[in-house]
């Protein structure tokens, strides 16, 4: 995903006299050379770290995660949207939940995604991203100045984090075209954020004001957390898919476009986030492709 006009709404966090940015460095693997890391401190309530991973030139291999992009037999580039992707990681800074070599504190970092993700205090998280990263990681990438359009962006999101996505769906739905939810954990929003049903019945009124066609969505769950439910930590019977499918209709209603419904065999909501990514990639590859859009 990247960025582009503000995304208002909110009333919590001005961030605009305090935001502070600096480059990092990090210790790479060679596959990730290209990935620029910025420390984005917005005065001390909030300090987010965002990778940005640069599109491929025509000159490079494919690396993992532009895989699909592939080469021709003779060795000459394939024409796919994915390469000319810049994926962008938005997330808490390590040093606010005190992450070193040997580990984090667990407390620190679930009360942050329960603050953040969850109950959604303020929303000074969305605000952070919607007007704030996105236009700074855009004006990295040479973007024009006036942004992407929304259909070129896409938000990808799992577990807590997609109900982040979804209420960005709601509220800022000029700023995104594309969102792809993995996992997500509608069954606990619905007994901690009762927000979430006011931002569904407000969404028509939202959407009038998205001028770039229909926002669309993928949802993709683990097949094992539809099962009965057992003792496993809340990895399977949590009733994430039944919720998803619950969800889809109901977005589907208000005129949202759901791309598919996915639940992946196996997999379970501790392991399906590799299955999100490829998922999620492949449709946003099928949907670039369709439109021409590029991010």
């Amino acid at each position: 995903h990247g960025g582009g006009g503000g995304g208002g709404g909110g009333g919590g966090l001005q961030p605009a006299r305090e935001v502070v940015v600096e480059a990092e460095a990090v210790a790479l693997s060679p596959a990730l050379a290209r990935t620029e890391h910025l420390r984005v401190a917005f005065g001390d309530k909030l300090v987010l770290r965002v990778s940005v991973a640069t599109p491929l030139s025509a000159a490079e291999p494919p690396r993992a995660v532009y895989s699909r992009a592939g080469f021709e037999a003779d060795g000459s580039p394939l024409a796919s949207p994915l390469r000319h992707v810049a994926v962008v990681g938005v997330g808490h800074h390590p040093e606010s939940f005190g992450a070193e070599s040997r580990g984090w504190d667990v407390a620190a970092l679930r009360e942050l995604r329960r603050r953040d993700y969850l109950r959604s205090d303020g929303d000074q998280f969305l605000d952070a991203l919607c007007s704030v990263v996105v236009p700074l990681v855009e004006r990295r990438l040479g973007c024009p100045e006036d942004g992407l359009p929304a259909g070129a962006r896409a938000l990808m999101g799992c577990s807590l984090s997609s109900l982040l996505a979804l209420r960005a769906l709601f509220t800022r739905p000029a700023l995104f075209g594309r969102f792809v939810l993995g996992s997500p954990s509608l069954p606990v929003a619905a007994r901690a954020t009762p927000d979430l049903a006011e931002l569904q019945r407000h969404w028509g009124e939202a959407f009038e004001s998205a001028d770039d066609g229909v926002p669309a969505v993928l949802f993709v769950a683990g097949e094992e957390e539809a099962l009965p439910a057992m003792s496993h930590g809340g990895n399977k019977g949590n009733g994430i898919p039944q919720a998803m499918q619950l969800m889809a209709d109901e977005l589907q209603r208000l005129g949202v476009a759901v791309g598919g419904v996915v639940k992946v065999e196996g997999e379970d909501h501790g392991s399906v986030k590799p299955s999100v990514v490829s998922r999620g990639l492949t449709w946003l590859e099928s949907q670039w492709a369709r439109t021409g859009s590029r991010l």
